[in-house]
C-alpha cells in the first residue's frame, strides 16, 4: 500500500495467494548505481526503462494502454533489456512470456493495472492468436464469459504499457497466421529495430565491457538483486502531487512531440503521444532521483527509438495508403 496513511489496513480476499510478481530486494540506491547507471547511454535499456515507469502515467495522460515491440536477431540482448525493465518492479520472473492461454494473460494484465508488463518470446503465441491477444491487452478489457448459472461474470479490466521481444515484428507474426494487418494494430504496438547500429547489438554503451555479450552477462548478474525499489519509490512521489499530476502529464507530453516536430499521419501523431509519455515518464524518474541519468538522457532514449520505427515503416506517411 502507497499512500500517506498506511495505518488503515488492507485485506485482499482470494482463493489462493496471488504471485502478482511485484517484489522488493535490496536498496533504491544500488538499483540507481548499479543498474540505471548501466543504462545510461544505450538508447533501448533508457527506453525500456522509461516503458516500466510510464504505466503509472497512463492513467493521469488520459492514455489508452498499448506496448513497443523490440525486433532483432538473436543474442543481441534483447531479454537482458526485459531484464532491466523488470527491475524497476520486481525479480527477474517478473519477465512474463506471450505463452499462455487468453484467460490467463487476461489475469496477467488485470494484476499489472498502471504498471508494466513486459512480454518476451512472441513466437511462442500461435500465429493465428496474436493480433486478438495484442488488440486486447491494448484495449484493456477481457473477454465476456458466463458463469455456471447462466450469468455474467466479472470482467477483467486494465490500463497496462507492455514491452514485447522477438526475432520477427507482430506484423509478420500476424501474417504468418495468414492473418490481416492494420494501421491501428502498429499504433498499438510500434515495432522498434532492436540493433541500435553501434556493433554491439541493442548496446550502444559497454561500460567497460569488451563486448556485447559480456555485458549482457553483467546485466543479467546486476538485475537479480536490488530489484523492486524504484516503481514503488516513483508512484509514491507522484501520489504526492496527485491533483496536478494530469494536468502536468499532459502538458509536458504535448511539448515533447511539440519539440520533436511531428508531422504525418494521425496514427504517427497518435505513436509519437506514447513514445512521448515514456520520455517523459523517464525524465520524472531522473528529476526524482531514481536513476541518476543526466537531464535529457530519458527524451533523447525515447526519440531514437521513435525516429527507429519511423524509418523502419516507410516515412511518416499512413500504412493504409
Amino acid at each position: 500500500v502507497i499512500q500517506a496513511d498506511a495505518s488503515e489496513p488492507y485485506i485482499v480476499a482470494t482463493d489462493g495467494e496471488p504471485d502478482t510478481g511485484f517484489k522488493r530486494r535490496g536498496t533504491l540506491a544500488k538499483w540507481r548505481d548499479e543498474v540505471a547507471a548501466l543504462a545510461a547511454g544505450n538508447s533501448r535499456l533508457v527506453f525500456a526503462i522509461g516503458c516500466a515507469f510510464a504505466g503509472a502515467l497512463l492513467e493521469p495522460s488520459q492514455q489508452m494502454g498499448g506496448g513497443f515491440h523490440f525486433r532483432g536477431g538473436t543474442t543481441e540482448g534483447k531479454t537482458s533489456a526485459l531484464r532491466v525493465a523488470a527491475s524497476v518492479w520486481g525479480a527477474p520472473a517478473f519477465v512474463q512470456t506471450w505463452r499462455a492461454t487468453d484467460s490467463a494473460l487476461e489475469w496477467v494484465c488485470a494484476s499489472r493495472c498502471d504498471s508494466f508488463l513486459p512480454l518476451d518470446e512472441l513466437k511462442e503465441i500461435e500465429a493465428t492468436k496474436i493480433g486478438q491477444c495484442a488488440y486486447m491487452i491494448a484495449n484493456g478489457s477481457g473477454k465476456a464469459r458466463s458463469n455456471q448459472g447462466g450469468a455474467n461474470r466479472h470482467r477483467h479490466e486494465w490500463r497496462v504499457l507492455f514491452l514485447s521481444t522477438d526475432e520477427i515484428s507482430v506484423q509478420d507474426h500476424i501474417r504468418e497466421g495468414n492473418g490481416k494487418t492494420h494501421a491501428g494494430q502498429e499504433v498499438r504496438v510500434p515495432d522498434i529495430p532492436s540493433n541500435a547500429g553501434a556493433g554491439h547489438g541493442i548496446f550502444e554503451a559497454l561500460h567497460g565491457q569488451p563486448d556485447g555479450k559480456a555485458f549482457a552477462e553483467l546485466l543479467n548478474e546486476r538485475t537479480r538483486e536490488p530489484y523492486g525499489e524504484a516503481g514503488p519509490e516513483f508512484v509514491k512521489q507522484l501520489s504526492e502531487h496527485a491533483a496536478k499530476l494530469g494536468d502536468v502529464v499532459r502538458d509536458r507530453v504535448r511539448d515533447v512531440v511539440r519539440e520533436w516536430d511531428v508531422q504525418g499521419a494521425a496514427e504517427v501523431h497518435r505513436a509519437a503521444d506514447r513514445f512521448a509519455l515514456v520520455a517523459v515518464a523517464g525524465e520524472m524518474a531522473s528529476h526524482m532521483g531514481l536513476t541518476g541519468w543526466r537531464d535529457g538522457e530519458a527524451k533523447a532514449a525515447a526519440y531514437a527509438c521513435f525516429i527507429a520505427w519511423c524509418d523502419e515503416r516507410g516515412g511518416f506517411g499512413s500504412r493504409d495508403d
